[in-house]
């Protein structure tokens, strides 16, 4: 007997998919060209399809149930074995698909925006989604595929790596200097002002 997940729509998970990276359904809508009501109608219809709420409406935005999540894994993996079919069949090594990488605003405008000129010009089926956000980014909940940080993430099924490393110094006036004296050592800086 046919069951509700025999009837599922692959276009419904890819719906599902850019729904999750915009985190919201207006979002998936203007990203789509459709109606907001198409993108609720067809994920309700994909809730329905594998039985149960995939994603809660918050404040700030949708987040995934447990539910949610599963699909979110297994509709990423028949996407990327899609594109891998896509690259096998057009004989070509191809680096295509959508990457979220997550950072802070700092990095991500004073050091990567540059640089990422370089990269889309290598690989322009490549879309890369630059996050920035003053809350921490949980790439476990797939909010990022990548997330670049002063800190190590905290967290299970991650793989962090140490990729570089940077010197930060202090400075000051002359003035400042004269009317607060040098500090002499990590103790001696409660005595001092900071602007950061």
């Amino acid at each position: 007997m046919a069951t509700a997940i025999d009837h599922l729509d692959w276009d419904d998970l890819k719906l599902f998919l850019i729904v999750v990276r915009c985190k919201s359904v207006t979002g998936a809508a203007r990203e789509l060209k459709v109606s907001h009501s198409t993108v609720s109608r067809r994920l309700a219809r994909l809730e329905y399809t594998v039985g149960g709420a995939l994603v809660e409406r918050t404040k700030d935005g949708l987040l995934l149930t447990a539910a949610g999540l599963v699909t979110m894994r297994r509709a990423e993996e028949i996407e990327n074995g899609v594109n891998a079919l896509r690259s096998d069949v057009s004989n070509r090594d191809e680096i295509r698909g959508t990457v979220r990488l997550a950072t802070m605003e700092g990095i991500a405008t004073l050091y990567l925006s540059e640089r990422l000129v370089e990269l889309s010009s290598r690989y322009p089926d490549l879309d890369l989604e630059l996050v920035t956000s003053q809350q921490t980014v949980r790439v476990a909940r797939r909010e990022a595929d990548l997330f670049l940080s002063f800190f190590k993430p905290h967290g299970t099924s991650l793989d962090s790596q140490l990729i570089g490393r940077f010197k930060t110094g202090l400075f000051a006036s002359q003035a400042y200097l004269k009317r607060n004296g040098v500090p002499s050592d990590a103790a001696d800086l409660s005595n001092h002002r900071f602007v950061g």
